[in-house]
C-alpha cells in the first residue's frame, strides 16, 4: 500500500475536529512525551524560528487582538475573513502621525504597526478601529480622546 498524500489530506480536512479530539486526548495523556517534543522544537530552534515567520502574517494580528481583548474583557466583533480584508485594504501607516508601520517584533519599536480602537468604550468592530504605531497607541491609551489624538499626531509627524 503506498502513501496517497492527496487521500490523507481530504482525510484530515473531512475529519478536522475528531481528529483534533483525538489529539487532545493524547496529549492530555501523554503529557511527558508532548514535554520532550516541545523541549525538542525549542532546543532545535524550531519555535522562534516558526514564531519570528507567523508574527508578521495577518493573521496573526488577528488571532493576538481577538486573545487580548478576550483577556481584558473587551467584545470583540469582527470575523476573521472581515478584519483580512479590511486589513489587505489599509495602507499600513499609522492613522494618527502618518509613519510607516512594520509587521513583526524587529526594527525600531516606535514603527510597530498596532490595531487601536477610536472609541475606548466601545468594542472592537471594523468601524471602530484604526491601524497605528506603537507609539501613538501607547500615548492615546485610555486617556486621550481620538480628536486630541489626530492633533497628537500632527506635531508628531513633524
Amino acid at each position: 500500500m503506498s502513501y496517497d498524500k492527496e487521500y490523507y489530506r481530504e482525510y484530515r480536512l473531512k475529519n478536522k475536529k475528531k481528529l483534533a479530539l483525538k489529539n487532545k486526548v493524547w496529549r492530555k495523556n501523554n503529557p511527558d512525551k508532548v514535554k520532550a517534543t516541545h523541549k525538542r522544537q525549542k532546543d532545535s530552534g524550531y519555535f522562534s524560528a516558526y514564531q519570528a515567520k507567523y508574527r508578521k502574517t495577518v493573521g496573526c494580528k488577528y488571532s493576538c487582538l481577538r486573545a487580548r481583548a478576550k483577556r481584558r474583557g473587551i467584545d470583540f466583533c469582527i470575523h476573521k475573513n472581515s478584519f483580512l480584508y479590511w486589513f489587505e485594504n489599509q495602507n499600513r501607516r499609522c492613522h494618527y502621525c502618518k509613519v510607516e508601520t512594520t509587521m513583526g517584533v524587529s526594527g525600531n519599536r516606535k514603527r510597530w504597526l498596532t490595531i487601536e480602537r477610536v472609541i475606548n468604550t466601545l468594542p472592537y468592530a471594523l468601524s471602530n478601529i484604526v491601524i497605528s504605531c506603537y507609539r501613538c497607541n501607547l500615548i492615546k491609551s485610555n486617556d486621550i480622546g481620538y480628536e486630541q489624538m489626530v492633533k497628537i499626531g500632527k506635531v508628531l509627524a513633524k
